[in-house]
């Protein structure tokens, strides 16, 4: 199955992929497509739908608060802090 160029165009556009620096990401997408065709193909008329697998037994745990990581090596990690916050550059401009 061939994906054509404009909707090729359009997955770049969605994904914001640069479609000049590709290198045979159209191949891919192509091989891609071609995989979901033939998942759709194939037959599921005796197949009973589930939600969850059956197989698959949950093990439930109490819920209760384990300890976290202490605010201070927090901050010792970070690039730059004020000794109780994290600075980080601005990356949004204009009143809120």
């Amino acid at each position: 199955m061939s994906v054509e160029k404009k909707d090729l165009k359009r997955i770049f556009e969605l994904s914001k992929l640069d479609h000049t620096k590709s290198d045979g990401l159209e191949k891919d997408i192509e091989r891609l497509v071609e995989s979901f065709s033939q998942i759709r193909n194939i037959d599921l008329r005796d197949c009973e739908p589930m939600v969850f697998p059956k197989w698959c037994i949950l093990r439930y745990r109490k819920d209760e608060p384990l300890e976290g990581i202490k605010k201070s090596d927090a901050l010792s990690q970070a690039p730059k802090t004020d000794g109780t916050f994290y600075i980080v550059p601005k990356i949004i401009s204009g009143e809120p």
